[in-house]
């Protein structure tokens, strides 16, 4: 109970710094206020559009980032049983981690246009970041653990299950929190850069385009409870396996 009154009361104090720094810069344009805000987002849940919307980008968003884990998956296990495979697509995962975001944009929309842009994008921003999680965790599988399964020749979806599945599940732990994060900002940002047509992304540029700080706020949120309720389920996804 206390540490529930602490987060209302953080949170209290922080609309409160909101609403000074708005009264003080006293320009909605600029920086618009909660009230403001709140009106906003109150427009967007009554509107018939705003529905369809987010569940066009967060359906897109998310089936990119369980793509790109599926794959983080498959190719991590191949990787870490065929050295030579990791060392050949390490190169490609790098460049893919270090290339930005808006390149990738701009050379799907030339492929395949706007349509599931959002799902490749989040696909590419969440393959290299697991991969690289997962596989140093398939490192760190007990050897002795092995040599045993190797003895009694466990089957190696046995092997997979009981040994390595157990041992990487905390690194994927430590990583699913920082992809679900980013790709949906990179998901979102694909959308505002291509300006597709019925997603958050249109309503963000929109916002922009009319000077509209309120309902821009208003998206954002909308993104973060997005976000938290995808992060929620893949956490509880967890904890099943535990």
């Amino acid at each position: 109970m206390k540490k529930y009154a602490e987060s209302i009361a953080i949170f209290l104090f922080w609309i409160a710094v909101w609403q000074m720094a708005a009264v003080l810069v006293s320009n909605r344009i600029f920086l618009a206020g909660p009230h403001e805000v709140a009106l906003a987002l109150i427009k967007l849940l009554r509107s018939a559009e705003f529905y369809p919307i987010i569940l066009k980008s967060f359906l897109r968003i998310a089936g990119g980032f369980f793509l790109g884990w599926f794959m983080a998956m498959l190719l991590s296990f191949v990787g870490f049983l065929v050295p030579f495979f990791h060392r050949l697509i390490s190169p490609v995962l790098r460049i893919i981690r270090t290339v930005p975001v808006a390149s990738f944009v701009i050379l799907f929309l030339i492929w395949s246009g706007s349509e599931y842009l959002s799902t490749w994008i989040s696909f590419f921003v969440t393959l290299p970041l697991l991969y690289q999680n997962i596989y140093t965790g398939l490192g760190q599988t007990d050897h002795e653990l092995l040599e045993v399964a190797e003895v009694f020749s466990l089957p190696l979806g046995e092997r997979i299950r009981h040994l390595y599945l157990q041992t990487i599940l905390p690194y994927m732990a430590a990583g699913y929190k920082t992809a679900v994060g980013m790709s949906f900002k990179a998901g979102v940002a694909a959308e505002v850069i291509a300006v597709a047509s019925g997603t958050i992304g249109e309503g963000l540029y929109l916002s922009k385009i009319y000077l509209c700080t309120d309902e821009l706020f208003a998206w954002t949120i909308v993104i973060v409870i997005l976000c938290t309720l995808l992060e929620k389920f893949v956490g509880l996804l967890f904890r099943d396996k535990n």
